[in-house]
């Protein structure tokens, strides 16, 4: 969703009830669960489902946006990823396949009619042949994800250069593990702005999604503080519903300058050894560019994959074109 979209409700073909109490597999991660669901698309988000006997067995949250005059059926701003999900299934691995693909293939024909569809699938989905049958084209970005492990394997697979920035930070700062949400979200926009740019999601949106996981005990802040007090980096992690078992680099952030940025690597560091207290695996929730492909290798771990599908009508692709043309031309006219 950029800015500027104007979000739309959808027609409904079939349930979008919320159902107050899910089996866990139905909102295996975070983003998957209603409450998050709710405060990221101030309650535009819907849902198809295939149901039996009445009750939901697969399940597809969306949401409708318009630009361009084009309807796009996606992901709300702050839902890194999501993609259908199902109750447990009986069988041979080659049938359970086959249900999934069946399911996923009956979800998608229950949306509601759109030019653009792109959604980013969570790690649960390893692969996209239902959304290829439906005619989706298939793209991947790449995620680092740290197991649970004791403390010195941890350390141990951290390189060297991370280990040396980790203990410079700790002789200049210390870890505040109970900021508020209020503080964490002020510091992370003023770093943004500091740095010329825009923050790309509403920053009073932000602060209730961090309020809900600490009231849920599904999140933590960490700010590393300066000899005065002052901080010079943040990061916040939330994690899935018990059983579920991921904790997400949800925000990190921090002040200009070479001590902040060791300061960094010490809260996640941190994070790892939290993560692993809890036993959860650490997912960097995603490589968005080279830089990041550095900094996340240094804490070790393995890279993965998250599928991304997409499709897009031929009045999308026309109306696209011409916008491209149409800047282009403004490009060469000044």
């Amino acid at each position: 969703m950029s800015v500027g979209d104007e979000v739309i409700d959808s027609p409904v073909r079939t349930n979008t009830t919320k159902v107050p109490h899910r089996i866990p597999s139905l909102s295996p991660t975070i983003y998957h669960e209603d409450w998050w669901l709710d405060i990221c698309s101030e309650g535009a988000v819907r849902e198809v489902q295939v149901t039996r006997d009445g009750a939901a067995i697969a399940r597809l949250p969306y949401m409708m946006t318009r630009h361009l005059g084009l309807i796009t059926c996606s992901m709300p701003p702050l839902v890194h990823f999501s993609g259908p999900t199902f109750a447990p299934m009986d069988g041979p691995e080659s049938s359970q396949m086959q249900q999934r693909n069946d399911m996923t293939r009956e979800l998608l024909g229950r949306l509601p009619p759109y030019d653009v569809l792109s959604l980013k699938l969570y790690h649960g989905i390893a692969d996209t042949l239902a959304f290829q049958r439906e005619g989706c084209k298939t793209s991947v970005q790449f995620t680092f994800e740290i197991d649970p492990s004791s403390n010195d394997k941890l350390w141990a697979a951290i390189r060297r250069g991370h280990r040396r920035l980790i203990r410079d930070a700790q002789a200049l700062h210390t870890v505040d593990t109970d900021a508020a949400p209020d503080e964490f979200v002020a510091f992370y926009s003023s770093n943004v702005e500091n740095a010329g740019k825009q923050f790309r999601y509403d920053a009073a949106r932000v602060e209730r999604l961090i309020q809900a996981c600490l009231h849920r005990g599904r999140g933590h802040i960490l700010l590393a503080r300066d000899s005065t007090g002052a901080a010079k980096a943040g990061l916040f992690t939330m994690w899935d519903q018990e059983g579920a078992g991921r904790m997400y680099n949800f925000l990190g952030t921090r002040a200009p300058g070479q001590p902040a940025a060791s300061a960094s690597v010490l809260l996640v560091w941190a994070a790892l050894q939290e993560a692993s207290r809890r036993r959860l695996t650490f997912d960097f929730d995603g490589v968005y560019n080279a830089g990041q492909v550095q900094y996340f290798a240094g804490f070790g771990g393995r890279v993965t994959p998250r599928y991304i599908v997409s499709h897009a009508s031929r009045r999308a692709k026309i109306t696209y074109g011409l916008y491209s043309l149409a800047n282009r031309r403004k490009e060469h006219m000044f």
